[in-house]
């Protein structure tokens, strides 16, 4: 059985940031790549990998509306799939097209993201850390 949880407003909206600049940069890669012929490998896996973001990103975007109407919900394990995979391939697109431009800029792009994770991560341990209610 899944576990309910309140909403959280400002998860909310950090989540719809994160699905609409996704879907808008999507949006301006794949418009770009649909006027080429033929596609070079980097720019083929870029389309395909936001052909299966894209419509997921959608979903997850109308469910966070959906949600924003209540005030519990539960995250079951098909979200959680459905997440990963609109992120992961959202990222493995942006990746690709700067891989179709250079493999250097590609490398600088997965290099920077990664790192931009990792400062994420520390700094959001950091204010769990230092909001931390005394028992």
């Amino acid at each position: 059985m899944t576990e309910k949880y309140d909403i959280n407003p400002a998860r909310t909206n950090q989540n719809n940031a994160v699905y609409g600049g996704l879907i808008a940069i999507s949006l301006i890669i794949v418009q770009a790549f649909l006027t080429l012929d033929p596609l070079d490998v980097a720019a083929t896996i870029s389309v395909m990998a936001f052909a299966v973001a894209l419509p997921l990103l959608v979903t997850l975007l109308l469910l966070n509306n959906l949600e924003a109407m209540y005030a519990y919900a539960s995250v079951p394990g098909y979200l959680i799939v459905a997440n990963a995979i609109a992120i992961l391939g959202a990222f493995v697109g942006i990746v690709a097209a700067f891989w179709h431009v250079s493999w250097l800029m590609g490398t600088f792009f997965l290099v920077s993201a990664l790192l931009g994770l990792v400062v994420y991560g520390l700094h959001y341990d950091r204010l769990r850390r230092d909001n931390r209610q005394e028992s």
